[in-house]
């Protein structure tokens, strides 16, 4: 297998054309993008905050109540209690 921006071993990894200096380019370009993403998943893992947003807390909390009100309807329309089991 040749380097990257190379091809053909057998004649010894010759040197791509010059036009696949741009697909290089691009690579590169990407290549330090996956890095910088990859070194701010790390931070974030690595620096656990709490975060005190009121607004997601009331959002969380409207979410909970329509869950609760959809498990309570699929319940009562089920006819049975067989639902329960299969959540809780």
């Amino acid at each position: 297998m040749c380097k990257e921006n190379k091809y053909d071993r057998q004649r010894g990894c010759v040197d791509c054309p010059a036009c696949y200096n741009l697909v290089q380019d691009a690579a590169n370009i990407h290549r330090k993008k996956l890095s910088d993403l990859e070194k701010i998943l790390n931070d974030i893992k690595n620096t656990r905050t709490v975060a005190s947003d009121a607004d997601f807390e009331r959002s969380l909390e409207e979410m909970q109540q329509n869950v609760d009100k959809l498990w309570k309807e699929a319940k009562e329309k089920s006819g049975s209690g067989k639902l329960a089991a299969v959540m809780y």
